[in-house]
Order: structure tokens, then sequence, then C-alpha cells
């Protein structure tokens, strides 16, 4: 388990298409307000703007993200992300139009591809191996720090030196860059079940091969989503097809059905006459792996609807809510907190350069290595520890010490954002993977924007400081919330196995020996 394992072209691809789809949207709400600054009340129309551009976001994400099929996931996101750029696009073309355009416009820009966010995420664990999810994530989390890192100082250089219209165009462009990266991507990801073998037994070569590697051996029980688990199964459902089929029928469900398995399970097949009826009877016998299996091993149990399913990891979203507030808190007050302090606000940028290369490294170092513990434990200490460093930069008197509980702050709430996504594979059955990663971004888009009106709301009544340290409780106190509703809910059980498929011995029985047992 290392890096090494997430080292691919389609890993590298997908990383470019996810720059090119995110980096609209860190570079949004700061360009909105560039865009329309040298206007009468610029800086307020720029705010309402920008909070228009995050409440599309947090509608559009749940919305949209719920009706993001596995199956079709490619053409779901390249039209979010079509209708984006269009958003985008309309702000950069028409700057000066009325104020009730530009507020639609970037309700379309931060609504439409709101769910792209989940869906790449959830691709991302398809391009990787199971053992290697985590460090695929820590890879994500690092790409999205260096783009926040980024995104700043882009839009105030163009918006500053070229024109305030130009860091949205740039915004359009990167977005529908990210429709062409689609295509070098995988057309969605797998849900596990009984498709596989269903589709290769009746001989319908294209979705069995689809589903076939992985999934078909989920299915049949020769293996738990293992490549050799859909060989195997593939076989024998293969050889059935060709076997009860006739003539080119026959050969078409060879080329197309289950892949290698099915050319295996045809050669049985065609030399052991009957024996693949025994063994199909026997796959038929076990009782099929659930499609709606999580990772953890609880079990399903009757199909759920998709909100009730996501309902379900209600906790998972309420701990990520609570760590990206935290430090969302500590970035809006900073400039308020250095003022108090007697700190010039220029260092603002880059204490928050420093918050968000920190943030890279914690998700650096959390994927070198398996952590101890539990999931939720490991949450709870690390937003314990982002706690301990947020409440140090309201205490802390000196710029170095604020600088270091920012970047050791970070380190941290990277860490407690990467077992929030990890705890939500685990909770969550595959087809419902880019919801939950919709909801939760919503959840944490909600709670950045709750904490930034408690903010406001403090400080015309409270020291900056003292602002920080009503958001550290509060964050405590969702945290503990979380926390509760993860240890409520059922403890993770053992999945359901089936036996391996027999495999008889293709050569005819031969006489029996005299004076043997088989006699």
């Amino acid at each position: 388990m290392s890096y090494r394992d997430v080292v691919s072209r389609r890993v590298l691809a997908w990383a470019c298409t996810s720059v090119c789809a995110r980096m609209p949207v860190a570079m949004a709400p700061l360009a909105l307000v560039f865009l329309v600054r040298e206007r009468p009340g610029g800086y307020v129309l720029g705010a309402a703007l920008a909070a228009v551009y995050v409440i599309g976001e947090i509608l559009g994400a749940p919305v949209l993200g719920m009706r993001l099929r596995p199956d079709r996931a490619r053409i779901h996101m390249a039209a979010g992300l079509t209708a984006g750029t269009g958003g985008f696009a309309g702000l950069g073309v028409w700057p000066g139009a009325h104020p009730v355009v530009l507020g639609a416009f970037a309700f379309l820009a931060g609504a439409a591809p709101a769910a792209v966010t989940g869906g790449l995420r959830a691709l991302l664990g398809e391009l990787v191996p199971e053992r290697a999810v985590a460090q695929a994530l820590s890879l994500e989390s690092m790409l999205n720090s260096a783009i926040w890192a980024v995104s700043p100082a882009a839009v105030t250089g163009l918006a500053l030196g070229v024109a305030p219209r130009a860091p949205l165009v740039l915004a359009a462009v990167l977005m529908g860059a990210s429709v062409a990266g689609l295509w070098l991507l995988p057309v969605g990801w797998s849900t596990g079940g009984a498709a596989g073998v269903e589709g290769a037994v009746a001989g319908g070569g294209g979705a069995g091969a689809e589903s076939g590697a992985g999934v078909g051996g989920v299915a049949g029980g020769a293996g738990v989503g293992g490549a050799a688990g859909g060989a195997g199964v593939g076989g024998v459902a293969g050889g059935a097809g060709a076997r009860g089929a006739a003539g080119g029928a026959g050969a078409g469900d060879v080329a197309g059905g289950a892949g290698a398995g099915g050319v295996a399970g045809v050669a049985d097949a065609l030399a052991t006459g009957t024996a693949v009826d025994a063994r199909l009877e026997s796959v038929a016998e076990q009782p099929p792996f659930p499609a709606d299996a999580r990772r953890d091993g609880r079990p399903a149990g009757p199909p759920e609807s998709l909100s009730r399913t996501l309902l379900g990891a209600w906790p998972v979203y309420v701990t990520g809510a609570a760590s990206l507030s935290l430090l969302g808190l500590a970035e809006l007050v900073l400039p308020a907190l250095l003022e108090q302090r007697g700190i010039q606000v220029g260092w603002s940028g880059p204490l928050l350069a420093g918050l968000a290369v920190g943030g890279g490294l914690g998700a650096f170092l959390y994927g070198l290595r398996s952590w101890p513990g539990v999931l939720r434990t490991r949450s709870v200490v690390l937003m314990a520890g982002t706690s301990v460093c947020v409440t140090l930069i309201a205490l802390l008197p000196h710029t170095a010490g604020i600088a270091a509980a920012l970047a050791v702050g970070g380190m941290l709430q990277s860490g407690a954002l990467l077992t929030r996504n990890l705890a939500l594979r685990e909770v969550l059955p595959p087809r419902a993977l880019a919801a939950g990663y919709s909801v939760m971004y919503a959840a944490a888009g909600a709670g950045y924007a709750a904490t930034g009106s408690l903010a406001g709301t403090l400080l015309n009544v409270a020291a900056p400081s003292t602002a920080i340290l009503a958001g550290v409780a509060l964050t405590l106190v969702l945290t503990a919330i979380g926390w509760w509703g993860d240890i409520r809910a059922p403890q993770p059980a053992e999945p359901p196995t089936s036996p391996p498929v027999p495999h008889p011995d293709p050569r005819p029985e031969r006489a029996p020996i005299r004076g043997r047992c088989d006699s």
C-alpha cells in the first residue's frame, strides 16, 4: 500500500480533468467580487453574487447528486459542466448586465456542476485498487489544497492586470475543457450486485462484459468483487450461453460476453457436455451477494430508497461539515484578529497560504501508512487536535505562533476530512457514493456559510478572538453529535460469503477399482 499504486495514465487524466472542473469553483467567489467592484456599491453586490453562487452549490449538490446514475455518470457530469460553462461564460461576456441577470448566471454556475465533485471522487475509486483508495483520496486532497492555494493569486492577477472579467472567462474555458476530459475516463463506476452474471447467462455480451470482471464474481459467490471471482462465474455463464444458443449466436456470446472467463466456460462446456449444467445449478443455489452491500460488511437488508440510504449516513455529514467550517471560521476572522493583535493585515495572505500548504502535507502524510483505530475514533482525535490549534490561533499574540497553529491545524483538518470520506465509503453502497459525496459537499458548504454568518454577527458584539472561541465550541458540539450518531449505528459484521463453485474434472470417470471403496 503506497502512492505507487495510484500512479497511472488514467489517474493522471482524472487529475487534469479534476483541476479543470474544480479551479473555477475555487476562483468564483473572489472573481465575482472583482467583476463588479467598480460599480456603485460594487463590494456589496459582489458579496451578494458570491452568496448566490454558494447557495446554488448547496442546493445543486444534493439534488443533482441523487440523480447521478453510476452507469451513466459521464453523461450526467458532462451536462452539468456544460451548463456551468454557460453560467461562467455569461458572467464573463456580459459583466455590465443587470444584477438580477448576473445573479441568475452565478446561480447556474454554482448549481449545475455541483454534483461533479462527488462524481469525480466516486470515479477515482474505480481507477485504483481497493487497497489504494486511501492514497487516492489523499492525492485528491493534495490536489484540492494546491487549487485553493493558487486560485486567489490567479484571480487577483488576472482581474487587476488584464480585466475584471478575465478570471470568469478563464473559468469558463477550464470548465469547458473538463467536459472533454471526461471522455478520457470510464463511463461510470461499478455498483456491485448480480447484473454481471445475469447479463452473461442471458448471452447479452455487452451488459455481462461491462459488469463481469468484478461484479459477476460478487454475485456468483466465487470471489467477492475480485477479477478471479468474475472470471470463474463468467466462465460458467459464458459456457451456458454458447451451449444453449446455436451456431453464430453462440460465437457472438463468446466474443462479447463474459470475457476470458466466458471463453474458458465455453471450452469446459464443449469438453464435458452436461457438466456445465451441474455447475450452473450449483451457482444458482448460492445466495447472491447483495447489490447494496456496504464495504463495512453491514447487511444491506431490503432495498431502500436512495434518500433513506443517504439519510442513514448523517453522522458523517455532520462531522464533515464541522471539520471544514472550523478553519473556515478562522480564515474569515483572521484579518480582524490580526488587527486586534496589532499585526499588519497584509500577513493574511501568507498565513492562509501556510494553511493550504499544511493541508496538502497532512493529506500526503495520511496516505503514507495505515493508521491505528477505527475511522470514527481517528476523526474525533483529529477534530480535537484541530480545535486545539484554532483555539491557539485565538490566544497567541505573535505572528509566528499564529502561523504555526494554522499550518498544524490545516494538517489535522485534512486528515479529518479524509477519514470522513473513507467513512462514507464504508456506510454507503457503491450506487449511492456519488450522491453521498455531493450531500457532504453541500453540508460542508452550509456549515461554512453558517460559520461565516456567525462570525459576522459576533464581530458586531465581541472581539475577533471571542468569535473564534465561540466557533470552536460550536464545532466541538457538532463533533460530539456526529460521534454519538456513529456509535449508535449497527456494528460492522462479516460480509456474506459463499463457498467456491466446484470445477468438475472434464475427464470421463474411469471404471471402479476392485477392492476399493469407490466400487
